[in-house]
């Protein structure tokens, strides 16, 4: 008599869905095919697809000079002293220069400042596969919030701020969170109500960029 071969427990969760759907047929499994089920699940799960991005920017961002990058500490006045974390890039640009949308998504900000020239923010959610949101700042916005735009689409252009003309441009992958995902840079201690630097700002030189 043929001897049975043990279903393996340790991993069944990967293979209850097959195991379900081939009950009749299937009644055991053999621990190898079982942890080759397990490992195939698991890839699926953590290969989270980082979307390619367009630049934002005439060219390739990348291949321009950045005057800030991203982590570095910013001092202001605004959070009472205290030194923030830059939370994207800051991006040499000619004041007029057109700013395209990084990827397609729903204008969430898009409004001028008196003291940053303007910003625009894209929420690009499921779209992107792990609710990706991107901020435009020292940008005079072209484009209206809640409105629809397509990846390269022009949604403003930068904003004249004298000898340090630039655009700052960063990635957040938490979804929408209104002030913290817009936010230009970050306190190392409380302020606003906010975190200080949260890990879901994304170094934005990490992604692949076409050319625009």
């Amino acid at each position: 008599m043929q001897k049975k071969t043990r279903i393996c427990y340790i991993p069944l969760a990967a293979c209850a869905a097959i195991v379900l759907f081939r009950r009749k047929q299937v009644k055991y499994f053999t621990k190898a095919t079982c942890l080759v089920m397990l490992i195939a699940a698991a890839s699926a799960v953590h290969a989270d697809p980082v979307p390619t991005l367009s630049s934002p920017l005439q060219g390739n961002i990348l291949s321009r000079t950045i005057t800030s990058h991203f982590g570095d500490n910013w001092n202001n006045t605004y959070c009472g002293g205290y030194i923030k974390k830059h939370t994207g890039i800051d991006v040499y640009a000619n004041s007029n220069e057109n700013v395209y949308a990084a990827y397609s998504g729903y204008v969430r900000k898009a409004q001028l400042d008196a003291t940053w020239g303007g910003y625009v923010s894209v929420d690009h959610g499921p779209a992107s596969t792990f609710n990706l949101v991107t901020t435009y700042w020292h940008v005079i916005p072209s484009v209206s919030a809640g409105t629809w735009v397509g990846t390269g689409q022009k949604i403003g252009t930068v904003a004249d701020l004298g000898s340090g003309t630039h655009l700052h441009f960063s990635t957040f992958e938490a979804g929408w969170m209104d002030v913290v995902a817009y936010a230009g840079a970050l306190p190392q201690t409380n302020c606003g109500g906010y975190p200080a630097f949260p890990s879901y700002f994304k170094n934005p030189t990490n992604y692949t960029y076409t050319n625009k």
